[in-house]
């Protein structure tokens, strides 16, 4: 077992020739009584490093290599925010539930619910998790979306931007020679990070904005060709933005020509 202390990460050697990689693992330092009996917490985030990944297989992963090719995953790309929630929210089907579990134990009747009340728990918006991601300015930047859990969790940003497309409700799903659909990379900077939790619909507010910061690779500047590079990216996401959205008008007023026609 040892320590890698420029990362904080714990790793442990087998008997068996295998090795396991706790990542980064200085939240548990900063493990307390008092984060414990909190509600929620954030704890102290690590420097993000800003930069493009490579594919040097020509594929993700091992690429072509076939399983005779042995990699292990690497920690995810981007800022690693590591949270406590105490709670997790119940259901309105879950409190009944636990009412008439009690009842029964306790020998009492239990009484049948209500058409209201059943409409009400088939109505019920799951509870989630969301992460508001801002810059220095106070705009905010991206949002992550995680589901409402217990204990300690980790949620990494990828520091892109989201993407400017039309929101899918069935995102496909990226394969072997896809990549994901995602906004342009963010410029390194400070930025914060608040978590909310929605529940049936109702958003609370359970951590204030915390501090961290995304730093270039090898820590160099942002030369004016760079800059300027990001600030086309995001005319051409804007472009293509306003383009679907036109073409999306187009189609709809199409139909809707079509069954005036008919009419």
């Amino acid at each position: 077992m040892d320590v890698q202390k420029r990362e904080n990460d714990l790793v442990l050697g087998t008997f068996g020739r295998g090795f396991y990689i706790l990542d980064d693992y200085s939240p548990l330092r900063k493990l307390t009584k008092e984060s414990l009996e909190a509600d929620a917490k954030i704890f102290p985030i690590k420097q993000a490093l800003a930069y493009v990944e490579s594919n040097p297989l020509g594929l993700r992963g091992v690429g072509s290599q076939g399983a005779s090719m042995y990699a292990a995953p690497n920690p995810e790309f981007g800022a690693t925010f590591t949270y406590l929630t105490k709670e997790k929210p119940k259901s309105a089907k879950e409190e009944r539930q636990e009412k008439e579990k009690k009842a029964k134990e306790e020998g009492l009747d239990i009484d049948y619910p209500t058409y209201e009340a059943f409409v009400a728990e088939d109505n019920y918006e799951a509870a989630y998790l969301l992460f508001v991601v801002k810059d220095a300015a106070g705009t905010e930047v991206r949002k992550l979306k995680k589901p409402s859990s217990k204990g300690i969790q980790r949620v990494t940003w990828n520091l892109r931007y989201p993407p400017t497309t039309p929101i899918r409700t069935d995102e496909p799903k990226v394969g072997r020679y896809s990549n994901p659909n995602e906004g342009p990379l963010a410029i390194p900077g400070p930025y914060t990070v608040e978590l909310w939790q929605a529940d049936n619909g109702v958003l609370t507010q359970l951590v204030e904005p915390t501090a961290f910061e995304v730093i270039p690779l090898e820590n160099s500047s942002l030369d004016r060709q760079t800059q300027a590079n990001i600030a086309f990216k995001k005319q051409v996401q804007e472009l293509r933005r306003k383009m679907q959205g036109s073409d999306n008008e187009h189609k709809e007023l199409d139909v809707r020509l079509k069954h005036i026609k008919a009419a």
